[in-house]
């Protein structure tokens, strides 16, 4: 399973406002976009598979290191 942590800026806890389930890779090419545009001026959004950190992007959309 995949999950997707929504990141605001200024959390003092640097917990995840939100976290979103995806069932496979293709869901959370399609599910960013859309959470992007839902979550406007979140800070991060970063994907995982379990425990593994995959990948994150800011909130335009650009791949973070």
């Amino acid at each position: 399973m995949y999950h997707l942590l929504i990141y605001y800026p200024g959390d003092p806890a640097h917990r995840p406002s939100q976290r979103i389930e995806a069932r496979d890779p293709k869901a959370i090419v399609d599910t960013i976009p859309k959470v992007l545009a839902e979550h406007d001026g979140c800070e991060r959004v970063v994907v995982m598979m379990g425990v593994t950190r995959l990948f994150s992007v800011d909130c335009a959309g650009n791949r973070l290191p």
